[in-house]
Formats: C-alpha cells, sequence, structure tokens
C-alpha cells in the first residue's frame, strides 16, 4: 500500500463489474481536488471532458474485445473545481473468463507538456509566417530596384 500510497503519480483502480473506482491514492486526489470518498464514489465520466469521450470509447471497446496490455493514452480530465488538464494514463487491465474484472492505471498530468507544445507550434507558425513576409519584401525589393534602372534610363 505505501508504495502506491506514495508514488510519484496518479494511481487507481476500476472495477468493471459495478463500473466505480475501488481505489486511489493521495496524487489522484491532488491531481483532480477530490476528496478519497468523494473520487470513489464519482460516476468515471464524470472525470472525462467532452473532448476526451471518444477516446475513452475506443479504449473500452479494445477492453471488451480482450486486450489487456492497452497503450498508453492521453485523456483531458477536468477535476472537482472544473479546470480540465491533460494526462496520461498507463492501464492494465484483468480479466476472468474473458471479461475485464478491473484495472490498475497510472495517471501522470501533462498539462505543462501540451502547453509547451502548444506554445512551440505557434511560435514556429509565427516564424513561417515572418519568413514569408522576408521573401515577399526581398522580391518587392528586386523589382523595385530594377524598376529604378529601367527608370534611370528612360529619364536620361
Amino acid at each position: 500500500m505505501g508504495l502506491v500510497q506514495y508514488a510519484p503519480a496518479g494511481i487507481y483502480e476500476f472495477d468493471f463489474a459495478n463500473m466505480k473506482f475501488v481505489s486511489v491514492n493521495d496524487v489522484m486526489c491532488d491531481y483532480t481536488g477530490y476528496t478519497r470518498e468523494e473520487f470513489l464514489s464519482l460516476d468515471p465520466y464524470q472525470l472525462i471532458t467532452e473532448d476526451s469521450l471518444e477516446t475513452a470509447a475506443k479504449i473500452l471497446e479494445k477492453v471488451y474485445a480482450g486486450q489487456s496490455d492497452l497503450e498508453p493514452v492521453e485523456y483531458k480530465i477536468k477535476g472537482k473545481n472544473g479546470r480540465a488538464f491533460w494526462v496520461l494514463v498507463n492501464s492494465k487491465v484483468f480479466f476472468n473468463n474473458d471479461k475485464p474484472v478491473r484495472s490498475m492505471s497510472v495517471v501522470h498530468d501533462i498539462t505543462s507538456i501540451r502547453e509547451a507544445q502548444e506554445e512551440r507550434r505557434i511560435l514556429e507558425k509565427q516564424l513561417q509566417d515572418a519568413q514569408k513576409l522576408e521573401s515577399l519584401g526581398t522580391l518587392a525589393g528586386g523589382v523595385a530596384h530594377d524598376l529604378n534602372n529601367i527608370l534611370s534610363g528612360v529619364v536620361s
């Protein structure tokens, strides 16, 4: 229990028969802002934001198709205060007679990484726009220079 409780990541266990969380560590409670009791009484769909529902549905399809080792998946979830943030979830599903019984998941808050990626994307777009303007300025300068040379001959 100590290892899970004090791990530097959110960890929870989910019961598929009852569709309920059965255990959660302090880090996951810190991420979401819920107390342990509040978290364990949550409907799992209360945590997932609207834009991540499709991702969650695809994962559940894989689970009910018998896949136990799931690839890490990124979700956008919301905490008790309504703040939405990105998490990376690694899950292991346990089966009994080919039916999912429970899963254990390790959750990392990756909001700062996602924000940095978005900032980088914006900066790259700004750089591309600046390079386009620079090219346009160079072209305009060249045309003006050529036009000046032609007009100098005519004026003379």
